[in-house]
This record gives structure tokens, sequence and C-alpha cells, in this order.
């Protein structure tokens, strides 16, 4: 299968059932980018992802796509959008009884960090309270709407 196949929303993975698996698998190869500094790869995989994201229906997956893009908005130095999307996350996460491993959290709390220090606290604040109010529909338009700024 060549690579303009797989980037298809009729990828035969996702025609078989296999989307959600699929979007894991994406999700993971973005993470892993990210973790080597390569944004530009990671918001790729991202984009490839999305479609099945969306169409997974999904709480788990929504909640760790959100929470990758609120990364690469971190990257980004957009900080009010990355906080809004993390806080989203987070709280999508904790509403399913799900934590991270410290590992990851750590890293999320020093993403959070950064940006409460470029943004201020009220600022912050204000972005960490809109991130939090999100349903999950808008929090992944937003996601959406922001990884389509990091396209060619």
């Amino acid at each position: 299968m060549n690579w303009r196949a797989r980037q298809s929303s009729q990828h035969p993975a996702a025609s078989c059932g296999h989307g959600y698996n699929l979007a894991v698998a994406l999700q993971q190869s973005a993470h892993l980018a990210l973790t080597r500094d390569d944004v530009e790869r990671s918001a790729a995989l991202l984009a490839e992802a999305q479609p099945w994201v969306r169409g997974a229906g999904s709480r788990i997956l929504s909640w760790g796509w959100c929470s990758l893009v609120g990364s690469l908005a971190v990257r980004h130095r957009r900080w009010a959008v990355a906080v809004q999307l993390l806080a989203s996350a987070i709280r999508f996460r904790a509403d399913d009884g799900l934590l991270p491993d410290e590992k990851d959290l750590a890293g999320e709390q020093a993403e959070l960090d950064g940006a409460r220090a470029a943004l201020g606290d009220a600022a912050y604040e204000e972005a960490w309270a809109t991130g939090t109010g999100l349903s999950e529909a808008q929090a992944l338009d937003l996601a959406t709407v922001e990884l389509a700024a990091y396209q060619p």
C-alpha cells in the first residue's frame, strides 16, 4: 500500500473496524516525535489521525489527541490555546478516572508552568477556565483549527 492510500480516510484498516487502533498508533507515533522534538512530524501524524479520532467516538482518543495538539501549541508558543487544550484533556481524563504516569505528568506540568510564566497568572487562569469548560466537541474543534495552522 502506498503512502497516499494510508493518508486517505478510506484506509483499509478503518473500513475493517481498525480505525481506533490506527488512531492510537498514530497518536503514539506523534507523541514519540514530540519527545524527539520533531514537531513537524508530530503535526503530520496528528493530522493523519484526526479523522479516526473524530470518527471513533472515544473520549480516550479525544483527550489524548487534544493533549498532543496542546503540546504542539506549547512548542509554537501559542500559550492560551495550549492551556485551553491541555486543561480540557486533563478534565476529560479526570472525568474518566484515568491518571497519567509520573513521567507524563511531569512533562505536562512543565508545559503548563511555561505557559503560566509566559501568560501571567490572570491570563493563564482565564485560559484554564475556558479549557475546562469546553465540551468534547468544542475541544476537538479547537484542536482541529490549531493543528491546521501547522500544516504546509
